[in-house]
């Protein structure tokens, strides 16, 4: 998987007025969005991520760096495609936005 050139460009947030609600047990998380009403079930490590973008908005090299850290020994390419599927399954469930950089 290559990764989408603008998410080089974009802040990653949570959308304006939503108040994510977390608990965790063990490996998963579930998230509450009060702006859609919907709970989900997230794995761990991925609601973290989200949990982080929640205090302050974040890019995606900031994250991907994060993530480069955290997994040490991981190629590179493998944890960019993971992190760009973890951003397009929150953007999926509305969790995330994601915005060019001004």
């Amino acid at each position: 998987m290559s990764k989408a050139p603008e998410l080089d460009l974009c802040t990653i947030n949570v959308p304006v007025n939503a108040n994510l609600l977390f608990k965790y047990w063990d490996e998963e998380c579930v998230v509450y969005n009060n702006l859609s009403g919907e709970t989900h079930l997230l794995e761990h490590y991925g609601a973290e991520l989200l949990s982080s973008n929640n205090e302050q908005p974040k890019t995606y090299q900031t994250l991907l760096k994060k993530l480069t850290t955290d997994f040490d020994g991981s190629p590179q390419a493998e944890i960019a495609g993971h992190l760009e599927n973890m951003l397009t399954h929150f953007q999926e469930l509305n969790l995330i936005e994601m915005k060019t950089c001004d």
